[in-house]
């Protein structure tokens, strides 16, 4: 009864689209030491480095970096609020939570997960430049954005006393993160550097 119990459980999760192509994604996890890289430029560019790297092997399609990957995988997704432009804010209306990741350009063509809408990150996105984000569906429909969620302004952090000073970019098709079974949560991606 276990055996069985068991090979049904396996064959309903293979069943189960993660939003990924997991037949051609290979994934590693990397902790950089914080004596050897303490600031987050050093860091970035170790990163936007190792995947300029694995790009001239000829078997690699595409390399990208990302605080947390999907498919249960594992990583590091951080939680946040959010505010969307044209909500009232707390405690007129209630802020919402998603998880924010944090990514390097190529990301959604490194691990195959489709943009609905808008464009990816660049280079040119840095700190000192434009905020700008990548949602997930489930944020739009969270949010109430609708289809024209590209150019929208969100702000995040609690109190709201910051500004709604993001632009969303693009919306990305969901994935499963953290479970292949379960709920989406809304997602928040930002450009790593």
């Amino acid at each position: 009864v276990g055996a069985s119990l068991l090979v049904r459980s396996f064959s309903r999760l293979t069943s189960v689209d993660p939003g990924v192509d997991l037949d051609r994604v290979l994934t590693a996890r990397i902790s950089l030491p914080g004596a050897r890289y303490p600031e987050g430029a050093k860091r970035a560019q170790f990163h936007a480095d190792l995947a300029a790297t694995l790009r001239t092997n000829a078997a690699v399609e595409e390399a990208a970096s990302a605080s947390f990957v999907p498919a249960g995988t594992g990583g590091f997704g951080l939680g946040r609020v959010f505010l969307p432009e044209g909500r009232p804010e707390p405690p007129a209306a209630a802020d919402v939570p998603a998880q924010w990741n944090s990514i390097t350009p190529a990301y959604f063509r490194a691990v195959g997960i489709k943009l609905i809408a808008g464009r990816e990150f660049s280079t040119a996105d840095v700190l000192a430049s434009q905020k700008v984000t990548i949602v997930n569906e489930e944020f739009v429909k969270k949010f109430k954005l609708g289809r024209d969620a590209v150019g929208k302004m969100i702000g995040t952090g609690r109190g709201f006393r910051s500004p709604l000073d993001i632009v969303i970019v693009g919306v990305a098709q969901n994935a499963k993160y953290s479970q292949v079974k379960g709920q989406i949560p809304p997602l928040f991606f930002r450009p790593y550097r």
